[in-house]
């Protein structure tokens, strides 16, 4: 039996920790034993699972990236102790998600993948890789990581780094401990991704494209007047419904952590207009008392049924970011059947069917817009509103054949398949 062991920050929980666990099952599925190696949260997993360090190795790591910019330089005597543990498992192959975000330590981690020539499989969910310290540089427009981050023009976008900025150093640690991997291959999520790596130090290596998929039992239509409502969701469904019913235009927005980059700004300017019932999902208590009282905050929805369902009763998902690889949030909505408004950032425009460079462009499964263009937003909105259903038709079409779960992470068992062939000759 081979065995596949998977690293990410999470195991189950969060975009990048359910894609782990669904290519996990499928693994499973094809005969594989499967292994998730986590850093911080889990939930019930049909893999098994190995937490990498403690709440204490965490915080001091955490620490470190804070002061010192020193995320993935922590987490020594964790990450030695999962090296004994791989060494007793022999994995056939690893697969790397999000690495980052103090858990673990990058360098100990690459050194072990050198010397014993395991096949990797790395999926870029975001740029951290290759950068100086940054998880995305297009809200500011920064290219200094393609000849080599210094002086870094944001350093507190990243982890609010109060004293030191070691961009110049921490790229150059991870140009030598990456290369240095000879067996690895990268998968970017989009083919934004795909283009920045081909633009970074990381462009000798092997790189392909798999986009995310979903699981589309749970992302579908629902026939509203016979859906189940949860009863911490019942006060917001209804007032979403009274808002229908008063001809006003339901705006959701989905978003782990809120911020101006995530579109923050635009969903406050957009409660000031009475016809829109803006709705937004991931807020915090905090969050809450600072938003307009015209707003439907909710908190954290894990359930991704629950999270379907708000889906489904919004007229139109809109998502401003501004950096973003492959939002997750863009293709559950196409799979409800609800159109997206975005703006033209990153691998966002892709995955409702754009094909233009740049400008406001109706699409089959919504409308791209310009960043930063709030009057283009809301002319998005309303056109995205008034041709719901044709929108709805082609959404479902786009989601069937292009985003189920199975065929993508099947994407990967191949890959899988392929690298421990070559391997093995």
């Amino acid at each position: 039996m081979k065995t596949l062991l998977q690293i990410n920050i999470n195991a189950n929980i969060g975009s990048t920790g359910r894609i782990a666990e669904q290519i996990g099952m499928l693994a499973i599925k094809e005969g594989w034993r499967s292994i998730i190696a986590y850093g911080r949260e889990k939930r019930n997993s049909a893999s098994e699972l190995i937490k990498i360090n403690s709440r204490w190795s965490i915080l001091w790591h955490v620490f470190l990236s804070h002061v010192f910019d020193g995320d993935g330089s922590g987490s020594y005597f964790a990450t030695r102790r999962l090296i004994k543990r791989l060494e007793r498992i022999k994995p056939d192959l690893i697969h790397l998600h999000i690495i980052h975000d103090s858990f673990i330590n990058y360098k100990l981690l690459f050194s072990y993948i050198s010397k014993h020539d395991i096949p990797v499989v790395w999926t870029f969910h975001d740029c951290w890789a290759f950068t100086g310290h940054c998880t995305h540089f297009e809200s500011i427009g920064c290219g200094k990581w393609i000849e080599g981050c210094c002086r870094c023009p944001a350093p507190h976008n990243y982890k609010k780094l109060e004293i030191f900025n070691f961009a110049r150093c921490n790229y150059v640690n991870k140009k030598k401990s990456f290369l240095g991997a000879h067996n690895l291959t990268l998968v970017s999520v989009s083919k934004w991704v795909d283009n920045c790596v081909s633009k970074s130090f990381l462009s000798s290596v092997n790189h392909i494209v798999i986009n995310n998929g979903i699981d589309l039992t749970v992302f579908k239509p629902v026939v509203l007047d016979r859906a189940v409502i949860p009863d911490y969701l019942s006060l917001y469904i209804q007032q979403i419904i009274e808002a229908s019913s008063g001809g006003r235009i339901n705006v959701l927005g989905v978003a782990a952590n809120w911020s101006n980059d995530k579109g923050l700004n635009e969903f406050c300017e957009l409660a000031t207009d009475p016809i829109y019932q803006i709705i937004m999902v991931g807020v915090t208590p905090e969050l809450a008392n600072m938003l307009p009282d015209n707003i439907i905050k909710i908190g954290k929805v894990e359930s991704p049924k629950d999270l379907a369902l708000l889906y489904n009763y919004a007229d139109v998902f809109l998502n401003p970011t501004y950096s973003d690889s492959y939002p997750t949030v863009n293709i559950e909505s196409i799979a409800c059947g609800t159109p997206v408004v975005t703006y033209r950032t990153g691998g966002s425009p892709e995955i409702i069917g754009s094909i233009v460079p740049e400008g406001y462009e109706e699409c089959d499964c919504g409308i791209v817009v310009p960043k930063g263009d709030i009057q283009s937003l809301e002319t998005a909105i309303k056109h995205a509103f008034a041709n719901k259903n044709c929108f709805k038709e082609k959404c479902l079409y786009n989601a069937s054949n292009r985003f189920s779960k199975e065929e993508r992470f099947s994407d990967y068992i191949k890959l899988y398949n392929t690298l421990i062939d070559l391997s093995d000759n």
